[in-house]
Formats: structure tokens, sequence, C-alpha cells
């Protein structure tokens, strides 16, 4: 799965963020059981109080 969503939406996966990737795929696939409505909500949620730094976004990431 993760391989699909490298060709479909993540061109281009960077070795330091794999790890978040990966999170955001298991996460997708955890609930796909449920609503579209109780999707929403799980994520909003999840994301509730956590905030990416834009300087942590673009620090170097081992690629050439």
């Amino acid at each position: 799965m993760l391989k699909k969503r490298h060709k479909g939406t993540h061109h281009r996966m960077s070795p330091t963020h794999l790890g978040r990737y990966m999170q955001e795929s298991a996460g997708h696939r955890n609930i796909r059981h449920v609503g579209t409505l109780r999707q929403m909500g799980v994520m909003v949620q999840a994301l509730e109080g956590r905030n990416i730094a834009y300087a942590g976004l673009i620090k170097p990431n081992g690629l050439s």
C-alpha cells in the first residue's frame, strides 16, 4: 500500500520523513472500515495540538 501511495500521491519520499509517510498510510488503513464523516472526525482529533514547524520540514533529508 505504501508503494501505491508513493506512485499516486507522494512522488518523492525523503528518508527523513519516511516514518511519517508510513504512519499516515497505517492510519488510513486502520480506519478504512468506518464512514467518511467518522474518518474525518478521527483525523481531526489526531491532528489537534500537533504542529510541525517549517524549519523541521526543510532540514536536510539525506538526498543528493
